[in-house]
């Protein structure tokens, strides 16, 4: 790699790893682990020394929230997902955006209700899952968007 930049730079010196590890032994951690040095991650991003700002993290965010939005559209179909309202899709890129798209795929029978457009059905199948047992008020919340096509706490429309 030639260097030509002070990124190409910190690059080189820093290598590039996309999980949480400590800076002192270059060990992964996980929860629990006890660290010697900084937690850092990416190119060096040591967060006890620098922590991440809220623009950054806006910016991460931007790019995941794009990454579940096409995750759910790939779930129920891209055909079938452009034609359902704004807060349904929302709902599903949530579901995604928690769980990954491959756990999202497993709600077969959610997904074929969205695809015939029974969301009676739907949020029903979204409530019968061990996802909602394990988050209940995040689950109501995005089983009550599929039903309505609503977005919490806006007031309810007529449904067509």
């Amino acid at each position: 790699m030639a260097i030509r930049s002070l990124e190409d730079l910190i690059k080189l010196h820093e290598g590039f790893r996309g999980y949480i590890y400590d800076d002192a032994t270059g060990e992964k951690l996980g929860p629990g682990d006890r660290i010697k040095g900084n937690p850092t991650f990416g190119w060096g991003f040591a967060l006890s020394v620098n922590p991440a700002t809220q623009g950054e993290c806006g910016i991460l965010l931007a790019i995941r929230l794009s990454g579940a939005a096409n995750d759910a559209a790939l779930a129920v179909g891209r055909e079938a997902f452009k034609t359902i309202a704004p807060a349904r899709q929302a709902a599903l890129a949530d579901m995604a955006y928690q769980m990954g798209r491959q756990r999202l795929e497993g709600f077969n029978l959610m997904l074929d209700a969205i695809r015939r457009g029974d969301w009676d059905r739907a949020r029903d199948e979204a409530l019968a899952s061990r996802w909602a047992r394990q988050t209940p008020a995040r689950a109501r919340a995005v089983a009550d968007m599929l039903l309505t096509g609503n977005w919490p706490g806006d007031t309810p429309r007529p449904m067509v």
